[in-house]
């Protein structure tokens, strides 16, 4: 299983710093599936501010930059640990450990 990371979303300020259409937000969502088809995923945002030393405006951001900066705002323990939490869902779903329900 590897998780899939994708930014559904990016919020920006118009007018910020005398730079025009700068990125505030990034919106992610991260999936993944194992061979069973069990899949599991989570939503999130990252906040980010603007750079002095490399400013892209929103018009030339690509995915792979977003994601990039995304996951850097993140930080490596907590893209690790959204990560290990879906595989945690996937393994709940294909050894359940809770159930719910009525016995009549």
């Amino acid at each position: 299983m590897a998780a899939t990371w994708t930014i559904v979303s990016m919020d920006r300020d118009i007018k910020q710093a005398e730079k025009d259409n700068v990125v505030t937000k990034f919106h992610y969502r991260v999936e993944d599936k194992d061979n069973d088809n069990n899949s599991a995923f989570s939503l999130g945002s990252v906040s980010v501010t603007l750079g002095s030393s490399s400013f892209v405006t929103y018009e030339n951001i690509t995915h792979d930059v977003a994601l990039q900066w995304a996951k850097d705002a993140l930080g490596e323990d907590k893209v690790k640990t959204i990560e290990a939490n879906i595989a945690s869902e996937i393994a709940e779903l294909k050894t359940p450990t809770k159930a719910c329900g009525v016995s009549w």
